[in-house]
């Protein structure tokens, strides 16, 4: 507790919402576009440094040899059992129930983004290269940086058991242990 009787995580959590006030009181162009202009690059660098200290962990745990960075990466990128392994986990119901939620909630935020997004356009702005620009950098940060950061860090701090668990495990129980 600080001297005013307040936590450190309650302060921390006022001066976010004092922080978020100003910029949402200042408007779309003069606050939200300004704080995105220097935060989504910022938020790519960080990225790129946790990665960064993933791929540089080693061995963390002596007793666990077999849980390292290349068995991690190697793991994300097993297809398990050749091509009869990957026919059976195509076959699997349950994978594809799981993908159908992630692409309709994609979709969904999708949409609500790009009308936003298509307010900005100019009548002679390519619309097929803002589209492809747009889909590779978020697959960029999705994919390459969201997979390569979690993915090898659950392998090598839980093993296999902790790469199959969900996002929750992946995010709350991983990440702290990389920090």
């Amino acid at each position: 507790f600080l001297a005013n009787g307040l936590s450190l995580p309650v302060l921390c959590l006022l001066a976010c919402i004092v922080i978020n006030f100003f910029f949402i009181y200042r408007g779309l162009s003069g606050g939200i576009e300004k704080v995105c202009l220097w935060g989504m690059p910022l938020l790519v660098v960080c990225a790129l440094l946790v990665l960064a200290r993933v791929l540089s962990l080693g061995t963390p745990d002596p007793s666990h040899p077999e849980r390292n960075v290349l068995s991690g990466l190697a793991y994300m990128w097993d297809v398990r059992g050749g091509i009869s392994g990957l026919l059976r986990s195509l076959q699997n119901a349950e994978m594809w129930m799981a993908a159908a939620s992630q692409i309709f909630f994609s979709l969904s935020v999708g949409f609500g983004v790009i009308i936003n997004y298509s307010s900005y356009l100019k009548k002679k702005d390519d619309i097929a290269l803002c589209s492809t620009t747009d889909v590779a950098g978020n697959e960029f940060c999705e994919v390459s940086l969201g997979g390569l950061i979690t993915i090898p860090a659950a392998f090598i701090f839980l093993g296999v058991a902790g790469t199959t668990g969900g996002t929750f495990g992946l995010g709350f129980q991983t990440l702290p242990l990389v920090f």
